[in-house]
């Protein structure tokens, strides 16, 4: 647990789809610094990062909604941690991710591409 890097959240786990990552999921992962969400999971809760210090980079691959987002769904992370979204139009109005706009960059799924290599 305290050498894992990097998570990919897969669209479906043991055959049930991932719709939703509650809260202090990822908890107690000193060492992680990429999280990588597919676009099946429609929900974020508050919370969900515990001591995740060196967290920097976190990949939404969804393509045609947000998922709903937590208040305080960062909270346990890093100040220069980065959300890497497919449109930052379509962020821009979804629902509670006002608050995270200073941290929200483009990104294409090429680049998801190289990243699963």
């Amino acid at each position: 647990k305290d050498k894992l890097t990097s998570i990919y959240v897969p669209e479906t786990f043991n055959g049930l789809e991932i719709m939703s990552i509650s809260s202090q999921s990822f908890t107690d992962l000193p060492n992680l610094e990429t999280l990588i969400i597919s676009n099946k999971v429609t929900n974020l809760d508050s919370f969900v990062f515990s001591n995740c210090p060196k967290l920097k980079k976190i990949y939404l691959c969804h393509t045609k909604y947000p998922p709903t987002v937590g208040n305080d769904f960062l909270n346990g992370v890093s100040d220069d941690c980065l959300i890497y979204v497919t449109s930052l139009r379509m962020y821009s109005a979804g629902y509670n991710w006002e608050m995270y706009g200073s941290r929200l960059r483009q990104f294409s799924m090429s680049e998801i591409e190289e990243l699963m290599k």
